[in-house]
């Protein structure tokens, strides 16, 4: 049938038959759950004398509530009609007389012997015969009487049966509704459970794809990055991409000229911080070109040194020693390479746009150019390095180069502060023009009374002096000196590509100063005592006397005393390293072409004669 049964005894009214009844589940609080299940008087499973513990299938239907339902007024079911009445036990004397005497049954109900004696007496005696007749139906009357207890008992056993038989089968029915609720719950968690194991096997396949797409990649990448990246000399020379890259050089012929100036010496070096029983019982670990290569490496891509180390897999320590030591090396050979072009090779290889715009005896271009440095802890020094253009503690430079763009000369770096004209006077450049010839610069090189002194004729964009504006033919011959004057710049464009002018420099690379071998630096400040606006070095030294030789005061202080100088050399500088490899590395890169690739424009259409540069000066490594 289904639906809730009531659980009162006696009560077989149904939710699905009876639909206008309600029925309620038991309360959960405890002293009225207890009312209702004492009112109810139900024996539980155990027995007749059971207590009856409700479970949730059981309900109480609202025949058994006044008005026919449970509310809040009347919560505790007070109506029972439907309970069994106890059975009344009487004698039935009206109802069995009667029929005694005519019944042929009544003797062989009983014991036959008493029958027997019952016959057989006496009929002349009535009184005998009345005691026996009444003694005979009180019998039969206690006969039936106990086969009626009997049956009631039965009929109560049965019941009882019946009730428990009722309620297991109405457990037995709100299991089984439960276990269907169940199943159609399980039944949609199969289905999506189904689904969603659908969608995690087509994602499944597609990471296994993705995942061996990306093992493979990785495999590849692997291997990839497993063979060692090979940067030797002999590597670098089969590719001309790499070999411009790495060192500068545009091809291998050119670094095999460059190589061969300094093969015969570069085989007697004496590294560092080595001992001489070192070197000789020490074969190095990289090869000579591979050193040079590292070094070239370093001015090109201002490479450190732990990442020199990596790439070449030699220590830290070991970069350092060749940095330093081709550096020294580098520097001293290189200065016997003539750098200055005298007036007819200057005239051979001019460029046509000089020559058009009437520019036929100009021997060199000036301009200066700064070098990022750190800022010095010294507030006297900070003032010295600071550089109102750049906004920057700078180093300058001065850098000449020819009408084709040869770099001729490049001096010593000076503080930021002092002015173009300052550091040309201080260089000496000027005394290496030939008298009668013409030299080009900015309006900066205020240095028309020095060139009449020297016989030469200076090119420079003409001032306003006063004037609203300029007339006509000086502002043609402005656009005229800045059409040819903007070589300079464009060579010192293509120095500064090379990283490691283009960086700032720590002071923290000044610390090698402190070492034994180079604790000390001589320094020859080319500078004029009597010249207003150089500042006197003397006036930053020591209050002590200091050793003059002809061309200048020779003074050997350490860093500190050195940052006070403001025409001292490169590294002298705060943020340059004790080996000087800011002076070095700028040599190495302009005057010497070691890594200076110059525009195709400025490049001569062939190299100037052997017979026509003076021979080398030879010095002792």
């Amino acid at each position: 049938m289904g639906g809730f049964t009531c659980c009162v005894p006696g009560c077989y009214n149904n939710s699905t038959r009876d639909k206008g009844l309600g029925f309620y589940v038991f309360p959960k609080e405890q002293k009225l759950r207890e009312t209702w299940i004492q009112r109810i008087n139900r024996a539980g499973r155990g027995g007749r004398f059971s207590k009856f513990t409700p479970t949730t299938g059981h309900r109480v239907c609202g025949a058994h509530f006044e008005g026919g339902k449970k509310t809040y007024m009347n919560r505790v079911p007070t109506i029972f009609p439907l309970r069994p009445q106890k059975v009344e036990r009487r004698r039935p004397l009206i109802r069995t007389q009667p029929e005694l005497p005519n019944s042929p049954t009544v003797a062989p109900q009983h014991d036959p012997e008493v029958s027997g004696s019952a016959i057989t007496s006496s009929s002349s005696d009535s009184e005998d015969t009345a005691q026996q007749s009444t003694l005979l139906m009180d019998h039969a009357y206690s006969s039936q009487e106990s086969s009626y207890d009997q049956l009631s008992k039965k009929v109560a056993c049965q019941n009882n049966i019946i009730t428990e038989l009722a309620e297991k089968a109405e457990a037995a029915y709100a299991h089984v509704e439960e276990l269907n609720r169940q199943l159609k719950r399980s039944q949609q968690d199969h289905a999506e459970a189904k689904k969603l194991c659908d969608r995690l096997q087509q994602k499944n396949r597609c990471l296994r794809l993705e995942l061996s797409c990306m093992q493979k990649k990785v495999k590849r990448c692997k291997a990839e990055a497993t063979q060692k990246i090979d940067i030797t000399y002999e590597a670098l020379v089969e590719d001309e991409k790499k070999l411009r890259y790495y060192t500068g050089f545009t091809s291998r012929k050119s670094f095999d000229s460059f190589w061969s100036l300094l093969e015969p010496d570069a085989k007697k070096l004496r590294f560092w911080q080595m001992k001489e029983t070192e070197n000789e019982d020490r074969n190095f670990i990289l090869p000579l070109k591979t050193q040079l290569v590292l070094v070239l490496m370093r001015l090109r891509l201002g490479l450190d040194g732990l990442d020199l180390a990596y790439r070449f897999g030699v220590s830290t320590s070991t970069v350092s020693r060749i940095w330093v030591t081709w550096l020294d090396f580098l520097d001293n050979r290189l200065r016997q390479v003539p750098t200055w072009m005298p007036p007819h090779l200057c005239d051979m290889y001019r460029p046509q746009a000089f020559t058009d715009k009437g520019y036929t005896t100009v021997d060199g271009i000036l301009d200066c150019t700064e070098i990022f440095i750190e800022t010095p802890s010294s507030f006297r020094v900070q003032s010295e390095t600071y550089s109102s253009y750049k906004k920057h503690n700078t180093a300058k430079g001065l850098v000449v180069c020819s009408p084709n763009g040869f770099v001729m000369f490049v001096s010593d770096l000076s503080p930021g502060r002092l002015s173009d004209k300052a550091l040309t006077k201080a260089s000496g450049v000027l005394e290496k023009f030939s008298p009668g010839r013409s030299l080009m610069a900015d309006r900066g090189f205020t240095i028309e009374e020095e060139c009449k002194e020297l016989s030469l004729h200076l090119n420079i964009p003409p001032f306003m002096e006063g004037r609203p504006q300029l007339s006509e033919a000086d502002e043609t011959e402005t656009r005229l000196i800045a059409s040819v004057r903007i070589h300079v710049e464009r060579v010192i464009r293509r120095i500064k590509t090379y990283r490691i002018l283009s960086q700032v420099f720590p002071n923290s690379m000044s610390g090698q100063l402190n070492k034994p071998r180079v604790n000390r630096v001589s320094v020859r400040c080319e500078v004029s005592t009597t010249n207003d606006q150089v500042p006197d070095v003397r006036r930053w030294m020591d209050d002590s006397p200091q050793p003059f030789s002809a061309q200048g005061p020779i003074v050997n202080y350490p860093l500190p005393m050195l940052l006070r100088c403001p025409v001292a050399r490169f590294s002298s500088l705060a943020g340059f390293r004790a080996d000087r490899s800011g002076d070095r590395a700028l040599r190495a890169l302009a005057i010497s072409g070691v890594s200076v690739a110059l525009a195709d424009w400025a490049r001569p259409t062939s190299p100037p004669a052997a017979d026509d540069l003076p021979p080398p000066t030879t010095v002792q490594l």
